[in-house]
């Protein structure tokens, strides 16, 4: 929120905000399964609110990996993330009520590959 020490001086610009915007509440959780002394498995889901109240969606990210610990230090992680979201979008200006509003939805796949040392 905006503020001013005159009073009422930003409520147009706040209440634009308020209606534009919205709280929200992201998610994160995770878990570590140790298969081996040196071997690690690993998974997690993260899930984020859009805070837009007209457009954009929610968003949920999925990984699975796996991490070795070698001799003297060596290090290495693999993991594959999967990401999910829709968003909604309009080639006119929003106020406007009659604009058509096409929905994307996409979904992509990452790979990540950490190799390291520690000393």
């Amino acid at each position: 929120m905006l503020s001013s020490p005159e009073r009422h001086v930003f409520d147009n610009q706040n209440d634009e905000i308020a209606s534009e915007f919205k709280y929200t509440n992201n998610f994160r959780a995770g878990f570590e399964y140790k298969y081996a002394p040196n071997i690690s498995i690993r998974g997690g889901y993260n899930y984020y609110q859009n805070p837009e109240s007209n457009y954009g969606k929610d968003r949920h990210i999925a990984s699975l990996g796996v991490g070795f610990a070698g001799a003297k230090g060596f290090y290495a992680d693999f993991a594959i993330q999967q990401t999910m979201y829709s968003e909604n979008f309009s080639l006119t200006p929003v106020n406007d009520a009659t604009a058509p509003i096409a929905e994307l939805s996409s979904s992509n796949t990452r790979a990540f590959l950490s190799i390291g040392f520690r000393f």
